[in-house]
């Protein structure tokens, strides 16, 4: 029996994840009317649609798309939280392959903090066809990304938020808050006192084999493709409601290009975010 395609999203922190999970919805909002019939018994109380989102020591490692046409979930007894009609909070050790098999599997979405336990999290669904793919950006522009999102409104919400104690970019850049290489290290798990090198960046591309990579200039395109792949319908020709939302993160900061740097900044920056830079131009063939 041929497996059912579904889309996978790792999200990397400031590459375009909220965009790419607004899509989502979006897309499995268009195909439950296109579809299904799941709108004929929905209530005002029940929505057909939730998200599952999966937790491990209070973090959110995964949030998974479903179909809930008979509201299983209403009476199932395991779950931590409900934040809202759509969104419930699951322990992962509550999850399990009977659960799943009572919900229609949409798409999932591997969170930051899940990046560690994706095997483990994709493992449950190993009768499904991944299509899994993540968005990359380049070091320097991701990096202005993260220091002014930690230090705008945009992020009291957030964990993280005045963690980054500079109060320029330049003087982050010169600091051990700089990261290395977020991705390189949550795809091999290396802990942060250890250097990177050759053998971790192996390691890394790798772990990368069966997923599709995109430069974030391409987001829409690496959207497009998994909705096609999976479901065989162009999200590009989806016609927008009043309550779709689609999520741009913009900052309106001074916009500072890396030529603008001292000198010593520049080499600064390029020696840190060396295997960072080098894992970014492989994987995208540049």
């Amino acid at each position: 029996m041929e497996k059912r395609k579904i889309p996978v999203f790792y999200h990397i922190p400031k590459n375009a994840g909220t965009y790419v999970s607004d899509w989502f919805l979006i897309a499995f909002r268009y195909y439950r009317r296109t579809y299904t019939d799941w709108l004929k018994n929905q209530t005002s109380k029940n929505d057909t649609i939730k998200s599952i989102q999966i937790v491990e020591n209070e973090f959110i490692i995964a949030r998974v798309l479903v179909g809930d046409s008979e509201y299983f979930c209403e009476k199932f007894s395991h779950f931590i939280e409900k934040r809202s009609g759509t969104e419930w909070d699951i322990e992962f050790k509550n999850v399990t392959l009977d659960f799943i098999k009572n919900l229609f599997i949409f798409g999932i979405i591997i969170e930051s903090h899940g990046f560690k336990k994706r095997y483990s999290v994709l493992n449950l669904f190993k009768n499904y066809d991944l299509h899994e793919f993540l968005i990359l950006r380049d070091s320097f522009s991701r990096a202005k990304s993260i220091y002014n999102y930690n230090k705008s409104e945009e992020s009291k919400h957030d964990y993280s938020h005045g963690l980054v104690q500079a109060t320029t970019l330049e003087e982050y850049i010169l600091s051990n808050q700089l990261e290395d290489s977020w991705l390189i290290r949550n795809l091999t798990e290396i802990e942060d006192s250890v250097a990177l090198g050759e053998g971790s960046f192996n390691k890394a591309v790798n772990a990368l084999t069966n997923v599709k990579v995109y430069d974030i200039k391409y987001t829409d395109k690496a959207i497009q493709e998994a909705f096609l792949n999976c479901y065989n319908f162009d999200s590009q020709q989806i016609k927008l409601n009043s309550w779709d939302k689609v999520t741009k993160n913009e900052t309106f900061d001074k916009k500072i290009k890396f030529e603008e740097l001292p000198k010593n900044t520049q080499l600064v920056f390029l020696e840190r975010t060396y295997w960072d830079n080098k894992l970014y131009n492989t994987l995208l063939n540049i």
